[in-house]
């Protein structure tokens, strides 16, 4: 997914950036936190689709399972606490960078971002995102 540019910011837009800002900032710090605790992710994982579904899955439900039963497992400085800082603390290895592909974005992906769009200022719209997303 990719934010809207400056030049065309509307309200709405802006706190779909913000979202978005927001999910990929979740998303990297989970990478960063699963990459730490299973080395499989560390590497390129040579299995089918389903098979990584399962992995991805499995350690998940492992990490969860372990946190909560109370073992010195969690280093919770790991976790992003305010939403509104970016953890550089956690380190992401196992995030390959994808190459940029310039041009025009097709029509299916213009609207799949307006949906977003009208998520984030509907039903997934929280109470403090105005604030947050500087509006």
């Amino acid at each position: 997914m990719k934010p809207f540019g400056k030049n065309v910011l509307t309200t709405e837009r802006r706190e779909y950036n913000y979202g978005l800002s927001r999910a990929r900032r979740v998303i990297e710090n989970v990478f960063g936190i699963m990459t730490r605790r299973f080395r499989i992710f560390n590497t390129a994982i040579n299995l089918s689709i389903q098979r990584i579904d399962l992995v991805v899955l499995t350690c998940c439900i492992l990490h969860n399972f372990l946190r909560r039963s109370g073992s010195n497992y969690s280093d919770y400085e790991l976790f992003a606490i305010d939403d509104s800082t970016v953890e550089e603390n956690i380190p992401v290895q196992g995030i390959i960078p994808l190459n940029v592909i310039n041009g025009n974005i097709s029509n299916d992906a213009k609207f799949v971002r307006e949906e977003y769009v009208q998520y984030f200022n509907g039903e997934g719209a929280v109470s403090w995102q105005n604030e947050r997303a500087f509006i």
